[in-house]
């Protein structure tokens, strides 16, 4: 498959939790990064087709790490992630 991105990704190793409506926070890792999206590892299945979800995740380190929040959009689901 090729991929069509804009603009680059940059490798993250970086613990997720993702809001989806009707299941509820789901625990994922994101893999690499970019001004364009975000490439999630969790289980597709757990994502329903409903593509509106929030992040939630945290940035910083020891006593001034803050929790972040931003709304998203599922565009693809695949066994990779």
């Amino acid at each position: 498959m090729i991929e069509r991105r804009w603009t680059t990704r940059t490798p993250i190793h970086l613990d997720v939790e993702v809001l989806c409506q009707g299941a509820g926070m789901l625990p994922c890792k994101a893999l690499d990064i970019g001004l364009g999206g975000v490439f999630l590892r969790t289980n597709p299945a757990e994502i329903l087709p409903d593509p509106n979800v929030e992040l939630f995740f945290l940035l910083g380190a020891g006593e001034s790490r803050i929790k972040h929040k931003i709304k998203a959009k599922v565009v693809r689901a695949t066994t990779q992630g």
